[in-house]
């Protein structure tokens, strides 16, 4: 890669890119992931997000548009300015360990919520710890008002639960559900309900979403 630009650190690589003997600073290697046909999410604007415990300070941080060309716009974000991993989400999304969170505020039916999760290079949100489901359940709780949010597990068949990455995974269902009717066969979280057990089937109307995506870390 010939790029004039901040370098820091040692060798490394960034999803299968290698970086050589001097590594790029992240502001530069988030740029450049943007343009390199990475998931279309990070070609939205960016944040880069210190590991916990690194000493930041505030740097401006080039960003690429939809179409994939440069902008001049800066955007402020919290460097690290010591060594260690740093965190790229699209600007707006949260981030939760080794992963990046859109919370809409709007509603779509579940197969438009498939698509707008997929257009942004992610997926509707698969769960894979209580630790994931408890920091969702408490974010979404302290910040909206909106009652219920799709997440990536759907029935195919009553009662025959799969997330849409067909992973295995843990049950978090609020009390008495889920249903299990042909009725209802997809989704959500309802944020009016305990946080680690909150789940609950429903018909696949028009609901809030969470996207996923992996984290970029560099």
């Amino acid at each position: 890669m010939e790029r004039d630009g901040p370098r820091r650190g040692d060798a490394g690589t960034v999803l299968g890119w290698e970086l050589g003997k001097q590594e790029w600073s992240p502001e530069v290697v988030c740029e450049e992931l943007a343009g390199r046909g990475n998931p279309a999410a990070f070609a939205l604007p960016f944040q880069l997000l210190p590991s916990p415990g690194r000493v930041t300070s505030p740097q401006p941080c080039s960003r690429h548009s939809r179409s994939g060309g440069a902008s001049q716009r800066s955007h402020k974000a919290k460097v690290s300015s010591a060594e260690g991993g740093w965190t790229c989400c699209p600007e707006g999304w949260k981030n939760f360990q080794q992963s990046c969170y859109y919370i809409s505020d709007d509603t779509m039916s579940w197969a438009e919520s498939v698509q707008n999760c997929t257009g942004m290079g992610s997926h509707l949100v698969v769960i894979n710890s209580k630790a994931e489901q408890v920091f969702l359940s408490i974010f979404l709780e302290l910040s909206s008002i909106r009652p219920n949010f799709y997440i990536g597990l759907r029935a195919e068949k009553v009662g025959e639960w799969h997330w849409v990455d067909q992973t295995p995974f843990n049950v978090f269902w609020r009390k008495g559900e889920p249903t299990n009717t042909d009725a209802e066969k997809c989704v959500v979280i309802h944020i009016l309900s305990a946080p680690a057990y909150n789940w609950n089937d429903v018909k696949c109307g028009n609901y809030y979403r969470i996207c996923e995506a992996a984290a970029v870390t560099v």
